[in-house]
């Protein structure tokens, strides 16, 4: 009977294990905490096209000219390799951004470089934001406090 509970509590702590380390790549690639962990741009509405992931490391607080940033990955669940704006500087293409759960940061989105102009701010794990006032494919610099 010892050796029966033996086996089962190994099994449990098992699939525990397993649980936990599945449940790490899943949320890295975005299913369990939105459509990504990071900040995301993508080039279609929806949340749909090339996308640019930015997490910003302690103390950077942002990207002051977004002309040297690429969308460098597609459809970020499914890896693949041909998609809408793929290769295109971010730069005054984005239709879409989505504040991923980096450490409770607020991103905004502005219209022209070193953070001027209109600006379009997302909170922390907001659905995907289709850019608004004026921004839609008018992002110049992005900055996260």
């Amino acid at each position: 009977m010892l050796l029966k509970k033996t086996a089962i509590g190994a099994l449990t702590a098992a699939a525990l294990a397993c649980g936990t380390l599945l449940a790490e790549p899943a949320s890295a690639t975005g299913v369990a905490a939105g459509p990504c962990s990071y900040v995301c741009f993508y080039y279609n509405s929806g949340g749909q096209g090339a996308t640019m992931l930015w997490n910003p490391p302690a103390g950077w607080q942002g990207i002051s000219d977004l002309q040297s940033s690429q969308f460098s990955n597609c459809n970020i669940n499914n890896n693949s390799t041909a998609c809408n704006g793929l290769g295109r500087s971010v730069k005054n293409n984005t239709a879409t951004v989505y504040n991923g759960d980096f450490g409770g940061h607020t991103v905004a989105v502005w219209y022209n470089s070193n953070y001027g102009g209109a600006h379009y701010t997302i909170l922390d794990g907001d659905t995907p934001y289709q850019l608004g006032n004026g921004l839609y494919n008018q992002d110049a610099s992005v900055s996260a406090w």
